[in-house]
């Protein structure tokens, strides 16, 4: 099934921590701005993203991270902006595979983001990696 962007209740770290998986196996890790009253993202290159990443992003292997509103993003102290995850802008995508800690599998994921997602051919090989 492909990746669905939906109304999800947003997340914290330890909650988003919690719930991916252990093993090797590859899970995707997208974090996008928040969606508004109207169902959209208000990141109008996140919202942009959302066809190209739901044609290729299994729902099953995948998990959203909505970062919060405009102001909650822009404040320096927003957690997705903190170790591990040290996501700068959005959207960006985490591929995360191999042994080891969730952390660790963040902290050496492979990223793309922003218009690198947006490029079809950059985002089937990442997928491809």
């Amino acid at each position: 099934m492909p990746l669905l962007f939906s109304s999800i209740p947003e997340q914290n770290p330890e909650q988003v921590l919690a719930t991916l998986p252990k093993g090797p196996e590859e899970h995707y890790l997208l974090f996008s701005s928040s969606l508004e009253e109207r169902g959209r993202p208000w990141c109008r290159d996140c919202e942009a993203a959302q066809g190209p990443l739901a044609a290729v992003i299994p729902d099953n292997a995948s998990s959203i991270v909505y970062v919060g509103d405009r102001e909650t993003w822009n404040k320096p102290e927003n957690p997705w902006k903190q170790a591990p995850f040290n996501i700068e802008r959005i959207p960006t995508i985490l591929k995360l595979k191999g042994e080891g800690s969730i952390e660790d599998k963040i902290t050496r994921a492979n990223r793309l983001v922003e218009a690198e997602i947006l490029e079809g051919s950059i985002l089937r090989a990442f997928i491809k990696s």
